[in-house]
């Protein structure tokens, strides 16, 4: 009778001792399910943080293409703008310079140079210019005989504003500078009733 209470007890503490065995098998498969739901929902989460960084990498590098293809076309601009500035700077300092030069009479043009002609007896020769500027005119001569010379333009009254040498005067050489604008004559003429007289002469326009 009591070998089998023993084997009794012996059965129910293997049974007791296997319970816990499967309890505790259980226990660490359920945490084991729930360790792999956790990763699984980590993964999944990394997974679209991963996807969310990538379409902001890409909207990014759209931006950053945007914005270099700007910069280049503002860098052309610039260029662009740039050499018109120099150019007009340099049209603008060429401007000012001639202003001055003109202002202050620091410009000068022959109107001609060396010429020679022939007076006949009482004859006259007249030369016409049209002058951009106010200015001055320079008349060097020299002629074989008595000469003198009228200058004048259609601007003043009279036409006729300055005569050399002054009146009775003649001369055989000289020279004269006279204010001269717009349109300019000048004038030379042989006093002489019975010779010709050849004249050399240069004219000079400052302005």
């Amino acid at each position: 009778m009591m070998a089998l209470v023993d084997d009794y007890v012996e059965k129910e503490e293997k049974v007791r001792n296997i319970t816990n065995i499967l309890v505790i098998c259980t226990v660490f498969l359920l945490a084991v399910n729930i360790y792999q739901f956790y990763l699984l929902d980590e993964k999944r989460g990394l997974e679209y943080s991963n996807q969310v960084l990538e379409n902001r990498s890409s909207t990014l590098n759209s931006y950053y293409d945007v914005l270099t293809g700007n910069y280049l076309s503002l860098r052309d601009d610039y260029s662009d703008l740039n050499n018109i500035y120099s150019e007009l700077l340099s049209r603008h300092y060429a401007l000012q310079q001639e202003y001055d030069d003109v202002v202050n009479l620091r410009k000068e043009r022959a109107l001609v140079e060396d010429e020679v002609i022939v007076l006949e007896p009482k004859g006259n020769h007249t030369l016409t210019y049209s002058l951009g500027a106010a200015g001055y005119v320079e008349v060097d001569f020299h002629a074989s005989g008595e000469v003198f010379y009228w200058v004048g333009s259609p601007i003043v009254e009279g036409v006729y504003y300055s005569r050399y040498p002054q009146f009775p005067q003649t001369s055989r050489s000289g020279v004269f500078r006279v204010p001269a604008a717009s349109r300019l004559y000048v004038i030379m003429m042989n006093p002489d009733q019975s010779n010709g007289v050849e004249v050399s002469f240069s004219i000079s326009y400052v302005y």
